[in-house]
């Protein structure tokens, strides 16, 4: 029968949770009922991270992701497109373009085999993590959603500016699109 005393309730719930715990046994049997705990304690732990979903899993989708082949990662890369790239202004972007050269200044032969890479730059001026980051998401989704249209070989390097942060995306795309027209990035250009 079930008592509502204070020492019964703290006795039964102490028992359940030090159900996976050994039990004071004779010497020779501690061996065996602390493997059994072991045992015990990773079949509660495996079916707990089973249940948990998995992030990796839930991103792995390849026609969602932009790949790293496309992404401009170096500093260097960034500081060439700053220095020698072309740059337009719009009210809410400004994308910069590099076309690396060799020495000479020539383009570099064989440029065809390599794919244009991007970045997106959004500064601290544009508000908040939460803003910021939606801004990246977006121009990021811009970007991915024209790469196949891009010339190969090229570095782009788009920064937002303090209005993108209260506009929309479908405005953002069609200032992406119209600057991008006018650097002649598209390959049917």
């Amino acid at each position: 029968a079930p008592t509502n005393h204070p020492s019964a309730r703290a006795n039964a719930s102490s028992a359940s949770v030090h159900a996976c715990r050994p039990k004071a046994v004779a010497p020779s049997l501690a061996v065996v009922a602390s493997v059994d705990a072991s045992v015990c304690c990773r079949r509660v732990l495996r079916s707990i991270t089973h249940a948990t979903p998995r992030l990796k899993s839930l991103l792995s989708s390849p026609a969602f992701t932009l790949p790293r082949s496309a992404r401009l990662r170096s500093g260097y890369q960034h500081a060439k497109v700053r220095e020698g790239g072309t740059t337009l202004h719009g009210t809410f972007l400004r994308i910069g373009l590099f076309k690396p050269q060799d020495e000479d200044g020539a383009e570099v032969l064989g440029l065809e085999k390599f794919a244009t890479q991007g970045a997106v730059i959004v500064s601290r001026r544009i508000g908040s993590a939460v803003i910021r980051n939606k801004v990246k998401r977006r121009l990021r989704e811009i970007y991915r959603h024209e790469l196949p249209r891009l010339k190969p070989g090229l570095w782009i390097v788009v920064t937002a500016k303090p209005a993108a942060a209260t506009t929309s995306l479908s405005t953002l795309r069609a200032e992406w699109l119209r600057l991008a027209s006018r650097l002649s990035i598209f390959a049917d250009s």
